[in-house]
């Protein structure tokens, strides 16, 4: 009788331990090996730097940013700073171009085959702004630095960074790479200066979502409390929700965690345009964390579990042979598009 008493409270309880111990491990060093990784990229905000590989008649897309407008007299809506630094055989290189395209129709062709099919001086004739690149200025250790104020008075627009490669022989071009660092500012925007305009009131957002979270991961752990005094009295409803419980207020603080590390990110994006890019893959892995959670929580649920029956090993071990395949690879797209060249377009 003591057995069966205890045994509705202790198998769910069990079962998700030995889960948990069972792939912890595992999933620790996937995670420090991703955020590691991920960590030393740069991040897409208003301070972009990387290397592209320089090829013949290529227009390369490094950075993009949506500059915010001004309709005053100037029209000066924001600053772009972009410095190329080149090795020493890139001297020997032809001529090429820093190109500057904004979101509107004139700068490109009327379809992506007829952009493809452009010279590289048909691109310039279609650019907002644009200027050759020295490559023994590049050279250099300081590099050659680009200053270019964006003017524009009736919207906001992208505007889009290229370097494009305009010579007439490819004969000399090797395997070289092109490092850049491009420093893109909202003059008007005051402390969040350092924001693209789609971001402006991303910090805001994020801190008052941790607000909220906040409040619902303190009134579920009230309730949690309650739940497990109800187990502990052996009532057969606080038993089948005692599970639910725990995995709603793990969900939940993972969603408070994401917020939270974002919020990290952000206000130090503020100050420098970079931010912590190891906050910003911590903060991906903590939703992807609680996306999984609170899925599981409503298959489990829609079987009756947790609510009518009680859950067991078993229904944990099919919610991650169901979930943990497709939830990784959602993950892995995420991170994928984060971090990939296709952002710059």
């Amino acid at each position: 009788r003591g057995l069966a008493r205890r045994r509705p409270h202790s198998r769910p309880t069990r079962a998700m331990a030995h889960v948990v111990m069972g792939y912890r491990q595992d999933i620790l060093r996937t995670a420090v090996a991703c955020v590691v990784l991920l960590s030393t990229q740069c991040c897409d905000a208003l301070v972009t730097e990387g290397s592209v590989p320089w090829r013949a008649k290529a227009t390369t897309f490094i950075a993009k940013f949506c500059y915010t407008f001004n309709p005053e007299q100037d029209h000066r809506a924001g600053t772009l700073n972009l410095t190329i630094h080149a090795p020493a055989e890139a001297r020997h290189l032809g001529l090429a171009y820093m190109m500057l395209f904004d979101d509107e129709d004139s700068s490109y062709g009327d379809t992506s085959s007829e952009w493809l099919a452009m010279s590289c001086h048909e691109r310039l004739r279609h650019t907002r702004n644009s200027m050759p690149i020295n490559w023994r200025l590049a050279s250099q250790p300081s590099g050659q630095t680009f200053h270019i104020a964006i003017r524009q008075k009736v919207r906001p627009r992208w505007w889009y960074v290229a370097l494009a490669d305009c010579s007439v022989s490819a004969n000399y071009l090797q395997d070289v790479q092109v490092q850049f660092k491009a420093s893109m500012v909202n003059d008007s925007y005051g402390w969040a200066s350092e924001f693209s305009t789609d971001k402006r009131y991303v910090l805001l957002v994020v801190c008052a979502l941790a607000c909220i979270y906040s409040c619902l991961v303190a009134a579920q752990h009230v309730a949690s409390r309650i739940i497990a005094r109800d187990a502990k009295d052996d009532r057969a409803r606080g038993k089948a929700a005692h599970p639910f419980a725990r995995i709603l207020v793990a969900g939940i603080s993972f969603a408070l965690g994401e917020t939270v590390c974002s919020a990290m990110h952000l206000a130090r994006f503020a100050q420098n345009g970079v931010g912590l890019p190891i906050m910003q893959v911590v903060a991906q892995l903590m939703g992807w964390s609680s996306s999984f959670l609170l899925a599981s929580l409503l298959l489990l649920v829609s079987q009756g579990k947790c609510v009518s029956y009680l859950m067991v090993a078993s229904d944990a071990w099919k919610m991650l042979r169901l979930l943990g395949p497709f939830s990784i690879s959602c993950f892995s797209l995420e991170l994928w598009a984060e971090y990939s060249l296709s952002r710059n377009y």
